[in-house]
């Protein structure tokens, strides 16, 4: 995401304004959100006295419409994510 492209969607108002709760929540029930993991892999550096380990995941989503399946909005994001090297269980 760049910051040029990123919009906040503020949901406060339906929330503010809304007094009957089946119509909030099939307010929010209108859209789906797909997400897809396109790759993963993680990138091993050794250093001289050290090893580092990234992980790096491509990901795509998609916000669609119920109502009549148009494509809301569609991004693709890269996530950088550091990995431990004394305990491999606290990374997932």
């Amino acid at each position: 995401f760049s910051p040029k492209d990123a919009k906040l969607i503020n949901v406060s108002p339906f929330l503010t304004q809304e007094k009957d709760k089946a119509k909030m929540y099939a307010k929010f029930t209108d859209y789906v959100v797909v997400v897809n993991l396109q790759d993963f892999y993680v990138n091993i550096t050794n250093y001289f006295i050290t090893t580092s380990k990234e992980g790096v995941a491509n990901v795509n989503f998609k916000i669609i419409s119920t109502s009549n399946g148009k494509i809301l909005a569609a991004k693709n994001a890269e996530l950088n994510l550091t990995l431990k090297d004394q305990d491999a269980k606290q990374n997932y």
